[in-house]
């Protein structure tokens, strides 16, 4: 009977330890191991262009994986291309001037200014000299021929009047005379003008504008020999850089006309079609980053001491039984979060959460935005966390 009491007495003790280790340690045995539920969530890229336009080709399809760099949408651009042309254009014409102006004036270009101002100088010269005397001569003797000449012809003309009178000849031979007649007038009035010319001398407005067209040809080979000017170089350098960034900033436009993929990615969302007018900056794809994936979930305050930032996790997911996952939690919220928020009791208080990210590793892109996920966490000792 003794021996019945002290057995009862140590189950009774026994169990006692138990109690007080259950309410003093109530997670020590479930705690090994935190399921954590969330859905999995990604990051979502949403790509158009910032000129926006008529779409002229669609080349993918959604649900398609593509490479980075892909083109996915092209917009019209003739119009672009067209004012590309001429920009480009303006800088070959551009960067020709530059080019003349830095090689200075070309060897012919100054033998002719030297050879137009000897000229404007001898022109010069002349009209200051006045004409000369064997020039008066020649101009006097070529008067005295044409007088001489009219007087002929003059006289050859009443000769054959008198034989018209008496019907010796015709009235075209007549005529013809009448004519050599007024021609050889014609000339010794010319050769008179020439000759008072020639003894009044010139005018003196003729000089003075032979004066300055020499100035102005002597001035044209003094500058065509010195060169071009420095600051007319570097207005044409000018002029060649405002042509590049104006040709730079059209290509940039044109490459707006094509959308590409930024990366390795899904498309997700593609709901456009060639003809479609998509205003500027509007997305015409979403696209999902399969190598950046993660499940969000909200740790217990009380657990928060066993989980750290960089540790290994398991992740399972409904769509896939048995089958497990990786992941590292990559951010723990520095702020509690409240179950309900307005919840401050010191009873209610153990409901604080904290939102973490875990990260997920996604070989063979078995897992997709959306799906929920259960996320298992070895709780290590808190001691190791400190």
């Amino acid at each position: 009977m003794k021996s019945q009491i002290v057995w009862l007495f140590g189950v009774v003790l026994i169990l006692t330890a138990l109690g007080i280790g259950i309410w003093l340690f109530p997670d020590a045995d479930s705690t090994s191991q935190l399921v954590l539920s969330g859905v999995i969530e990604g990051r979502m890229i949403k790509v158009g262009s910032r000129l926006g336009g008529r779409i002229a080709e669609v080349d993918v399809a959604e649900g398609q994986w593509v490479k980075a760099g892909t083109r996915l949408v092209r917009f019209e651009a003739g119009r672009l291309l067209a004012e590309r042309n001429r920009a480009a254009a303006r800088v070959r014409e551009a960067a020709v001037r530059l080019r003349e102006l830095q090689r200075g004036s070309r060897p012919e270009e100054i033998e002719m200014a030297r050879a137009k101002a000897e000229a404007a100088r001898q022109e010069l010269e002349k009209l200051r000299a006045g004409w000369r005397a064997q020039e008066i001569a020649r101009a006097r003797a070529a008067l005295a021929a044409a007088e001489a000449d009219w007087r002929n012809a003059q006289a050859n003309y009443e000769r054959l009047a008198q034989l018209y009178e008496n019907d010796d000849i015709s009235r075209q031979t007549l005529d013809e005379a009448e004519r050599r007649v007024k021609v050889a007038r014609a000339r010794v009035r010319s050769a008179r003008e020439q000759l008072s010319l020639l003894q009044e001398g010139f005018r003196a407005e003729e000089v003075a504008a032979a004066e300055q067209r020499y100035r102005a040809a002597l001035a044209y080979q003094q500058l065509v020999e010195a060169g071009p000017r420095p600051e007319a170089i570097d207005r044409a350098r000018a002029q060649l850089a405002q042509a590049r960034a104006e040709l730079a900033a059209l290509d940039a436009d044109l490459a707006e006309t094509e959308v590409k993929a930024p990366l390795d990615c899904l498309v997700d969302v593609l709901d456009v079609r060639p003809g479609d007018l998509i205003a500027p900056g509007a997305p015409v794809a979403i696209l999902v980053d399969p190598s950046h994936l993660w499940v969000r979930v909200f740790i217990p305050e009380p657990k928060l001491g066993w989980v750290h930032i960089g540790q290994e996790v398991t992740v399972t997911v409904d769509a896939y039984p048995g089958r497990t996952f990786r992941g590292r939690i990559e951010w723990i919220s520095q702020r509690a979060e409240f179950t309900p928020r307005n919840v401050q009791t010191p009873e209610e208080r153990i409901k604080q959460v904290f939102a973490a990210k875990v990260a997920l590793e996604n070989e063979g892109r078995w897992l997709h935005i959306g799906m929920p996920a259960d996320v298992h966490i070895e709780l290590a000792s808190s001691d190791t966390n400190q």
